[in-house]
């Protein structure tokens, strides 16, 4: 979670001091794969989470 606020801070603050580089497409193209990557990340923790929290039926009735 805090990678995330950090990477939107950091790409906040490079839009907001109106640098250069934040008009290139090769900006847009690394910032978009690091929220997929961290998008995904998060997206795979939920489902560990709730694969867990789920009740197994291994030897329940058999």
């Amino acid at each position: 979670m805090l990678t995330i606020f950090c990477a939107k801070f950091a790409v906040g603050v490079i839009i907001g001091m109106q640098l250069p580089l934040a008009g290139t497409a090769a900006f847009a193209s690394v910032v978009s794969l690091v929220y997929g990557l961290l998008g995904g990340m998060f997206l795979g923790r939920a489902v560990v989470i709730w694969r867990a929290a789920q009740p197994t039926s291994h030897g329940a009735n058999t």
